[in-house]
């Protein structure tokens, strides 16, 4: 079985946070970003899903107040002949290549790590589901701004796909 691995990271501090999706995988993989807009309405400043070859990254901005967010790899797509949540061997979504806003959730099997920021407690929130999946997941939390939970933190997420 070989190991791979997709790493998330990001970094906030003041008005937004940073999200780096980095794939660790030596193939290509396919990142989904949902917001449960019955939960809150501000959204990434990304589209909600796209392909990433081996060994790259991409970088993009969450509001402060991102509530109820989901991020997660998927693998062997093929979204040419079915959109459809079953386009991926795990994690496809409603919508193929760009998760619906509204319904694209994700469906099992699927390592999904979820974020609330600024909820109404003030602090920000994260779990990781490891839905029908046995994906371990490891996050990382450090600090980069001054050390105030709230608005400063570096969080790694590493989900090791076989």
């Amino acid at each position: 079985m070989a190991k791979s691995a997709v790493l998330l990271a990001f970094v906030g501090c003041a008005l937004g946070r940073t999200f780096t999706v980095y794939n660790a995988c030596p193939f290509t993989i396919w990142p989904a970003v949902f917001t449960d807009l019955n939960v809150g309405s501000a959204v990434p400043s990304i589209e909600t899903g796209w392909e990433a070859a081996a060994y790259t990254k991409r970088t993009f901005t969450v509001p402060d107040n991102w509530k109820a967010g989901r991020i997660w790899g998927r693998r062997n797509c093929n979204f040419s002949t079915n959109p459809g949540p079953n386009s991926c061997l795990t994690g496809g979504c409603n919508g193929g290549l760009r998760c619906d806003s509204r319904t694209g959730t994700g469906v099992p099997p699927a390592s999904v790590a979820e974020w609330t920021l600024n909820a109404s407690d003030g602090l920000d929130w994260y779990d990781g589901s490891l839905r029908q999946q046995w994906l371990p997941s490891w996050l990382q939390v450090r600090l980069l701004c001054e050390p105030r939970w709230k608005s400063s933190e570096f969080w790694q997420l590493l989900l090791w796909i076989p």
